[in-house]
């Protein structure tokens, strides 16, 4: 039965150790600026189109978007039941748009010697936001 004890107990610890070993290590934040917002016949979108644009988007995406001053858009995105929770910015130009981190929840982020990090999942979110973004405005 000692045995058995003192096996449970180093698998336990195995596991615990095991897990801050495959946690992701945190990343730099990306702020994705003055992205282009130029369609294919090279026309630039109306800022009012663009803000449309953007919203339809990344509702589409499940990211929640709110108006927010000077036409702005504030979203957010969560899963695992509101577990992680990322929020962005988004700014809409003349000829550009561009999405900067705003807060998170459960995402590791911090400022490391000057420069914010946060967990690689939250660039991966936005990128793909950034995305999505650039191939509807290049459907235009």
């Amino acid at each position: 039965m000692k045995r058995v004890k003192t096996a449970l107990f180093a698998l336990a610890l195995t596991l615990t150790a095991s897990g801050a070993v495959f946690a992701r290590a945190p990343t730099a934040v990306i702020n994705f600026v003055d992205e282009p917002a130029v369609t294919t016949s090279g026309k630039a979108l109306p800022v009012e189109q663009l803000t449309q644009l953007v919203t339809k988007v990344a509702r589409a995406k499940n990211w929640i978007v709110a108006p927010a001053r000077d036409g702005r858009l504030n979203a957010s995105l969560s899963w695992k039941n509101n577990k992680h929770t990322i929020m962005v910015e988004i700014v809409c130009a003349a000829n550009s748009f561009s999405i900067h981190y705003k807060n998170s929840v459960n995402m590791n982020y911090e400022v490391l010697d000057g420069q914010p990090v946060i967990h690689p999942y939250y660039n991966r979110y936005v990128n793909d936001l950034r995305n999505a973004i650039q191939a509807e405005i290049l459907r235009q």
